[in-house]
């Protein structure tokens, strides 16, 4: 016995209740591809099942509540041969409302419709919007890895220059040394010539006054 439930928490059996569920099919107003006929064995519904999950998560639901709602909704679809895509929504219904419910299931059934006309049963929408969240996952962290290629090189470059500088002072500084240690080397030879020539001119002048000694004794 297929059961589904109502928003409010209300059984719908068709089997048992038939004419209850005729009117709240009339109430569904259900859209056109609803009359198309869908073989659940020729698509793949592992796909579809990461479908839901992500359709459902924007409802509100919690993990738990996800993972329960998507295993009644394709359990439903894969336990008949021809499963009836206003049960699918009325299911539906129960857990996120009816206007979530009326998009997720529209959005399901057509996904459904894609999948049985693919030889892999993959809804083609479906199987591009995965690639391009895995690009995008890609691209993110690609560009991570470029940020984080330039912060090293930054750091790198700061370093660098820090070391450019410390050497650049250091080599300042020794230039500062030997200046100062040329300037002192120099001042040291002017300070002795200037003593030799002091002494010479005192040993001159010894000289004269001695011979000026010797003139006047004779």
């Amino acid at each position: 016995m297929v059961t589904g439930l109502l928003a409010g928490g209300s059984a719908v059996d068709p089997l048992s209740d038939p004419r209850l569920y005729r009117q709240l099919k009339a109430k569904l107003n259900p859209p056109p591809h609803y009359k198309l006929k869908v073989a659940p064995k020729r698509v793949n519904m592992a796909y579809v099942g990461t479908w839901l999950d992500a359709e459902l998560a924007k409802a509100a639901l919690s993990e738990d509540m996800v993972t329960i709602v998507r295993e009644t909704l394709t359990n439903l679809i894969a336990s008949t041969v021809n499963p009836d895509p206003c049960l699918v929504q009325m299911t539906a219904a129960g857990f996120v409302g009816d206007e979530a419910a009326a998009r997720i299931s529209s959005e399901l059934w057509q996904h459904l419709l894609e999948g049985q006309a693919e030889a892999d049963g993959i809804p083609r929408r479906i199987l591009a919007a995965m690639q391009l969240a895995a690009q995008a996952v890609q691209e993110e962290r690609a560009a991570l890895e470029k940020q984080g290629r330039k912060h090293k090189k930054e750091k790198r470059e700061r370093r660098r220059r820090r070391d450019d500088d410390d050497s650049s002072s250091s080599s300042s500084g020794s230039r500062r040394r030997r200046r100062k240690e040329k300037k002192e080397k120099k001042e040291k030879r002017d300070g002795r010539s200037g003593s030799r020539h002091k002494d010479k001119e005192a040993r001159g002048g010894g000289d004269k006054e001695r011979r000026r000694r010797r003139r006047e004794a004779s």
